[in-house]
């Protein structure tokens, strides 16, 4: 039992071990032949020399050819015997491999949970067989996300559809007033502008995610870029009595549209769920390898459970809380897809009733 579960000796060994053992057998053979060979004759000749008193050189060539006529049949059979030996062990060496083969051909979309044991493989196979399994993770990894982005979009397109068809079967059926009417198109119009959102998003999502995207950087003044986005909000702020704040600066490698929608993103979406009276802060600061951008406002918090969640595609802590501030879920999920284009990341701090902490990391520009 011990040996089916044993690590099995790499192909590598394997076959040195044969082809030594081979070759040493065969010199052995070869030698034990031309040993005894030499003693025949010497007594052959010697025989017939003690019997006829002369040496016969025809005698001990057909003596010699004889004995070389055998030498190349044992040489013969013995290739032949290293061949089918050697043909053995590769095969019993590949087995694995030929399994491995067999199992991908069957791979579906039902079976993607399947996984292979190689612990016991020859060390050749043995990577092979970890890194198609870490293959498959990846694989229903994506497949699962896939299913599940699915399942989220059908849900989020299936609610504002709907409101459009209740607004306009009641539209429909019965006679209402110029202003009644105007009212059901308003509330079909913002349906429809809520489906243009989520579908803008996820093209451009889509558009970021894509690994064959030529990015393209230049060096950017982020102190100037940010306090340019904050100017455009200055008049939502103003209007909720909030202040916003700049400190710091640094210059980036970055894609100048990208990082606008990235820290546009994140400063709407602490606009929308900080209170009157409140404030945001935006701090820029490097080190020796990041630059680093934070936000910080005094909003009303994410709690424990759902921070790690946050940057997922049409998450969203509240539903009914966010449905009234037209979010989508698809905000935060934009900024971590441009972060990770940026080779960067993005992490979240909160606490209930305290506010959030969004910190951009950047890898520090190149001279």
């Amino acid at each position: 039992m011990f040996w089916k579960h044993a690590r099995k000796p790499s192909i590598t060994t394997q076959l040195t071990v044969f082809y030594s053992l081979t070759t040493i057998l065969l010199l052995s053979v070869v030698t034990l032949f031309f040993y005894g060979a030499a003693v025949h004759i010497l007594h052959q000749v010697h025989y017939q020399f003690l019997r006829e008193g002369s040496f016969s050189y025809t005698y001990f060539i057909s003596i010699l050819d004889s004995y070389t006529a055998l030498l190349i049949e044992t040489l013969i059979v013995g290739i032949l015997l290293a061949i089918l030996l050697g043909y053995l062990i590769a095969r019993r060496s590949m087995k694995h491999l030929y399994n491995l083969t067999e199992m991908a051909h069957h791979i579906s979309a039902s079976s993607l949970h399947q996984r292979i044991y190689p612990q016991s493989w020859p060390k050749e196979l043995n990577l092979l067989g970890i890194t198609f399994n870490q293959m498959l993770d990846r694989i229903e990894t994506s497949f699962k996300s896939l299913t599940q982005f699915s399942d989220d979009l059908a849900h989020e397109l299936r609610n504002p559809i709907n409101n459009i068809m209740g607004e306009m079967e009641i539209a429909l059926s019965s006679a209402h007033t110029i202003a009644e009417y105007r009212q059901a198109m308003e509330s079909c119009l913002e349906e429809l502008q809520r489906i243009g959102q989520i579908i803008e998003n996820l093209l451009y999502l889509a558009r970021t995610e894509n690994t064959q995207l030529g990015l393209k950087k230049i060096k950017l003044d982020a102190n100037k870029e940010i306090q340019s986005i904050c100017d455009y909000y200055e008049a939502i702020a103003n209007e909720k009595n909030i202040q916003m704040s700049l400190v710091g600066n640094a210059t980036l490698d970055a894609n100048p549209i990208m990082f606008k929608r990235l820290i546009n993103n994140i400063l709407s979406n602490a606009l929308k769920y900080t209170p009157n009276g409140g404030h945001i802060a935006f701090s820029i600061n490097t080190n020796e390898k990041y630059t680093l951008i934070s936000l910080q406002d005094s909003g009303i918090g994410i709690s424990a459970e759902h921070l790690p969640h946050i940057f997922k595609r049409f998450y969203r802590v509240d539903a009914a809380r966010t449905h009234d501030t037209g979010s989508v879920g698809l905000g935060l999920a934009i900024v971590k897809s441009i972060m990770e284009l940026h080779h960067g990341t993005v992490t979240a701090i909160s606490e209930i009733g305290k506010g959030t902490t969004i910190i951009l990391t950047f890898p520090l520009a190149q001279p």
